[in-house]
């Protein structure tokens, strides 16, 4: 975006602890995609009078288990504070969240050659769900009570590639360490605080996908930019509307004490010792993984971001090429030009019999093919027969192997393309031509790179 005044970009990013089962102060299920209207809901998720929080320690595992990967200082206690705010999708009419005792406090998360500081994060409860339709509004109490993590950046930012790249980074870790399941319907929200020059910041809330969150940083950046050039910007709270790809302004920026923020009483406070952290074991992080098979493997950038976005996928090619070290270069080729294929066929029944394909059978074929014993037009046959039908995966019986001999190749083309065939003498271009029809007529029973060569070495 060419522009004259400077754009800066502050991120709070909530994301749904889904990969556990029940809410942050209650039993009731998280997982309601299948479920009626208010199933998994209990006195506690309605805020009914004298329902008591029961708090979900597996949550707190979770959030210290990123704040350590996010190489936060460990706070010495935990806290909860009640935010108040009228909404009709907050029964108790106060949010369970943290203020100061939070879970982690002054990260860094790695994005490419940076280090974007992150300011702090903090556990607190989904509000519920308002549904709209004609007869009015429904409010859905089964997200009521769902266990969030807010995390909130410095505002670093002042560009989209800045803002995709940290958010892509950030769900890599998130789903790594099995905290949330970002693709989920309203598992990934994100708040855009936005201010250009020395003028206040204004908060574009609740924006579900990076789309279109990337839409409303260029609207709301230009939006601003305008005004600055008529008017002062106001300080305020504003939502995107993804249908006009409009930012709309919902009311005044509140600030903490408007929210009239109280302790939690009905929660004790948790205090931490400091060899906590130290117990918690965190497997590779995306960034440590990312210099380590870049270093390792010979591929292209965009190769190793696709395996970075699928730890199954990366597991899978890490067994391959670890097993097959001496034919690692064709293993790989396979790799990216077969299984990538068949991995993304959105077919489990697929997808199983891939990841589990037998090693040694495969070897047979990759040792066949780096010796020309085979084309590759049969591997790809033979590999189709196994995933599709999982028929056992065996090299093809003699009668399928290249059966047409020199002669009869050299005949069948000679008269089907005699001008190209006497030409191609002195013309070794128009060889590739010759292949590519000798493999047609043998119906691929041939080698390519074999008949290349017994090409070349004929006589007129």
């Amino acid at each position: 975006m060419s522009i004259s005044l400077k754009v800066k970009v502050g991120l709070e990013v909530h994301c749904q602890l889904n990969f556990l089962s029940s809410k942050l102060f209650c039993s009731c299920s998280i997982n309601s995609q299948d479920a009626a209207v208010n199933e998994n809901s209990c006195p506690v998720c309605r805020g009914l009078p004298g329902s008591l929080p029961d708090l979900n320690g597996d949550a707190i595992k979770k959030g210290l288990m990123l704040g350590k990967a996010l190489k936060m200082t460990q706070v010495k206690e935990l806290y909860f504070s009640r935010k108040h705010y009228f909404y009709p999708d907050l029964p108790k009419s106060f949010q369970i969240t943290q203020t100061d005792g939070v879970i982690g406090k002054e990260g860094i998360l790695p994005v490419k050659t940076s280090l974007i500081p992150i300011k702090q994060i903090q556990l607190e409860e989904d509000p519920a769900k308002i549904n709209y339709t004609e007869e009015g509004k429904i409010i859905d109490y089964n997200r009521s009570g769902t266990p969030l993590i807010e995390l909130v950046t410095d505002p670093v930012f002042t560009n989209e590639s800045e803002i995709k790249s940290f958010l892509k980074q950030y769900r890599r870790l998130l789903e790594l360490l099995k905290i949330s399941d970002t693709k989920k319907e309203s598992a990934f929200r994100v708040d855009l605080n936005i201010s250009v020059g020395k003028h206040p910041r204004v908060e574009v809330k609740n924006i579900g996908s990076d789309t279109e969150i990337i839409n409303a940083f260029l609207y709301e950046s230009k939006r601003q930019i305008n005004e600055h050039n008529e008017q002062d910007i106001l300080i305020e709270t504003r939502h995107w509307d993804p249908k006009l790809q409009i930012s709309i302004k919902s009311r005044e920026k509140e600030s903490a004490i408007d929210y009239m923020y109280i302790p939690e009483f009905d929660i004790p406070r948790i205090q931490l010792p400091n060899s906590f952290s130290q117990e918690l074991v965190l497997p590779e992080l995306p960034w440590e993984a990312e210099e380590r098979i870049s270093k390792l493997y010979e591929l292209s950038n965009n190769e190793i971001q696709m395996l970075l976005d699928d730890k199954t996928l990366l597991n899978f090619y890490e067994k391959l090429i670890s097993y097959f070290s001496q034919e690692k270069k064709i293993m790989s080729q396979i790799f990216w030009r077969e299984f990538l294929e068949w991995y993304n066929s959105n077919n489990n029944e697929y997808i199983g019999r891939l990841l589990n394909i037998p090693l040694i059978e495969l070897k047979t074929f990759l040792e066949a093919l780096q010796n020309d014993k085979i084309s590759f037009n049969l591997f790809k046959k033979s590999l189709k027969k196994y995933i599709t039908k999982n028929d056992f995966l065996k090299l093809p019986e003699s009668e399928n192997m290249e059966i047409f001999s020199n002669e009869k190749i050299f005949s069948k083309l000679q008269e089907k393309f005699p001008e190209i065939w006497i030409k191609s003498f002195e013309n070794p271009n128009l060889l590739n031509y010759l292949v590519g029809q000798g493999v047609k007529l043998a119906k691929g029973k041939i080698n390519p790179k074999k008949l290349l060569v017994i090409l070349k070495e004929r006589k007129k």
